[in-house]
């Protein structure tokens, strides 16, 4: 689960979802998380481009990630 502390909303995740939370504890660019879980997971290569860019915006759309171009971040 994720706590939106502002908003005093919780949301829930799958296994999947928490994998992608784990690994955005530390800063990371979108090819090391698509690796990552293409690697663990048993998907296609598009279906996980695809689900982990959703996954990502609807984070940072409700702010619950912060997003950077900066490589040193």
């Amino acid at each position: 689960m994720i706590l939106d502390l502002k908003a005093g909303v919780y949301y829930g995740l799958n296994v999947v979802g928490m994998r992608i939370c784990a690994l955005l504890q530390e800063p990371k660019t979108v090819s090391d998380i698509r690796a990552a879980i293409f690697g663990e997971y048993d998907v296609a290569v598009d279906r996980c481009q695809h689900d982990l860019l959703a996954r990502l915006r609807g984070l940072a759309a409700k702010k619950l990630m912060q997003v950077s171009d900066d490589a040193s971040a």
